[in-house]
């Protein structure tokens, strides 16, 4: 983790050299990219989890992969910093006309395929006798739902339904929506570590509210940025803390918010390039993350070398993503040819 804080050090410092310009958005189109970036991060996150990569020269670890081991959190932090952004800057554009078919639009977009997935994968351990439906409720109960590493779905889900009520009780106003929000997300961090259930069903939710309160002062945040020492100031901040890691109290959740206000600020000094295989990577990330666990775990069962493990699940999990996405985009196509259809 030591290394990523130092490299994205080094590039929001060196932004002070430059020569000055405006910042950058911070929009949907800018972060899809970024998503993509994300997904291929997560799997090799989970491949360093499940294979040992520490082959070394002199004591170094050459393996890139074997660096992802402590990524999870501050990866996925980063996902939901952009999902609490998003709620945000829509809250403050639309107003309470946000609000209108909320749940319906955002759990349809998720939880279909989620869904669908999540009973195969119970059907299929079901007929092969590997888990009863029993053992996965015993299983779930204890934070570890049927669909490898689908906790995300579970925390998200919640984020959109605390949002929602928070806006309700709020009248819309955002300054108070994400006060309650802040509230419902500590509730929940709360429950799931007196349920004792793993680190990473908390670790990085609470980057919702600084991704929240991130869009709502981003006025003050890009005046911030514009001064030129403070890139300087704030890589070199980052990299004191990278060498505190490990003894400072609650090291791992903090270490996840600061790497996701990080990753914000290096996207508002600089562009990434929209490269057409990191927009589709980008389109299908939600997708990549429901799938890639059970594909890395196929791997493991075949028993094939590490590497080929690898380049096979990215490779899988692209496909199969690219094929739900088809899917999906087949079903609404004739939805809304049907709806047409019956309005004319």
């Amino acid at each position: 983790m030591k290394l990523f804080f130092v490299v994205l050090a080094c590039f929001i410092m060196a932004a002070a050299f430059r020569r000055k310009g405006a910042l950058y958005d911070f929009d949907s189109k800018a972060t899809l990219p970024l998503r993509g970036l994300l997904a291929i991060g997560i799997i090799l996150h989970h491949l360093s989890l499940t294979y040992q990569f520490h082959e070394c020269i002199n004591a170094f670890r050459i393996s890139p992969i074997f660096y992802f081991r402590e990524m999870g959190g501050p990866i996925v932090a980063i996902f939901f910093l952009i999902t609490g952004y998003g709620l945000s800057k829509s809250l403050q554009i639309k107003g309470t006309s946000y609000l209108s078919g909320f749940l319906k639009k955002r759990l349809g977009k998720i939880m279909p395929e989620f869904l669908i997935l999540t009973a195969l994968i119970l059907l299929f351990s079901a007929l092969t006798g590997t888990v009863s439906l029993s053992e996965a409720a015993h299983k779930m109960a204890a934070g570890y739902p049927p669909l490898l590493n689908s906790w995300f779905m579970y925390a998200i889900v919640y984020v959109y339904l605390a949002f929602y009520l928070s806006a309700l009780i709020s009248t819309s106003d955002c300054l108070r929506t994400g006060i309650v929000l802040s509230l419902f997300i500590a509730l929940y961090c709360g429950v799931v570590i007196a349920l004792k259930w793993g680190g990473w069903w908390y670790i990085s939710i609470p980057a919702v509210s600084v991704g929240y309160f991130t869009a709502l002062y981003e006025n003050k945040i890009t005046k911030i940025l514009s001064v030129r020492y403070m890139p300087v100031c704030i890589g070199a901040c980052a990299v004191i803390y990278a060498l505190m890691l490990g003894h400072i109290p609650g090291s791992r959740i903090m270490a996840a918010l600061l790497f996701a206000v990080l990753t914000y600020v290096c996207m508002r000094l600089y562009s990434i390039r929209t490269y057409p295989i990191l927009v589709l990577l980008g389109e299908l990330s939600l997708y990549i993350y429901l799938v890639h666990g059970e594909i890395l775990t196929a791997t493991k069962y075949i028993g094939t070398n590490k590497y080929l493990a690898g380049a096979i699940v990215i490779l899988a999990s692209v496909v199969v993503s690219m094929f739900i996405k088809r899917i999906r985009g087949f079903i609404e196509s004739r939805e809304f040819r049907v709806y047409s259809k019956n309005r004319a």
